[in-house]
């Protein structure tokens, strides 16, 4: 985390909003062609913020280990913390840039951020509150069991079992992979009608 954070803070690195000072900021003992000061400078950027969300990950995990719910919270934070920055890094800023001046390629970065942030919400709401209503609704009749509850039936104890507990997680996971795969391809799409996206090395 520490070596990757020194070489976030170089020259170049950190002027992602614009190209023009990425350039101009770039140290001249380290010479690149373009494209790749930009394919450098996010794929850093994007390893910095992947630490980052491991990093809450470990510490919301370790405070809240006993409760699934908040568990199931935790796996939103890759949308909560990528997203933004990857729509503001990306389309967003190419779209305030342009002030107004007219540009082929402003449709595709609109299906860019109407479609990221679509999923998101979709997302947002199958982790943040379906998921946890079942995790928790699973450990309440898991503790009946676990209690010997008169009122608990034997489906219940066997929907508790290791193997039978992850069935009513299915629809939701299922979903959320559905969600991810239309995204891709809806984004996919775009990019291939983007006029300013020339063929050959790094894409």
């Amino acid at each position: 985390f520490i070596p990757l954070f020194a070489v976030m803070l170089q020259p170049g690195i950190l002027s992602v909003h614009s190209p023009q000072e990425t350039i101009a900021d770039w140290p001249e003992d380290c010479l690149l062609e373009r494209p790749y000061h930009g394919l450098f400078q996010t794929r850093t950027l994007a390893m910095f913020v992947c630490h980052c969300i491991e990093l809450l990950w470990t510490l919301r995990l370790g405070m809240l280990a006993k409760r699934g719910e908040s568990r199931a919270q935790t796996l939103a934070y890759p949308m909560l913390v990528a997203q933004p920055l990857l729509l503001v890094f990306g389309p967003l800023t190419f779209l305030w840039r342009l002030n107004g001046a007219p540009c082929a390629d402003t449709v595709p970065e609109y299906i860019f951020v109407g479609t990221a942030s679509t999923c998101a919400i979709i997302l947002g709401v199958i982790f943040i509150v379906w998921l946890p209503r079942i995790c928790k609704k699973l450990a309440a009749q898991r503790a009946a069991v676990e209690s010997g509850d008169s009122g608990s039936s034997d489906r219940s104890g066997r929907d508790c079992s290791p193997c039978q507990g992850w069935r009513p997680l299915g629809l939701p996971l299922g979903l959320c992979v559905l969600v991810l795969v239309l995204q891709i391809a809806v984004l996919e799409a775009a990019r291939s009608a983007a006029l300013g996206v020339q063929p050959g090395p790094p894409w």
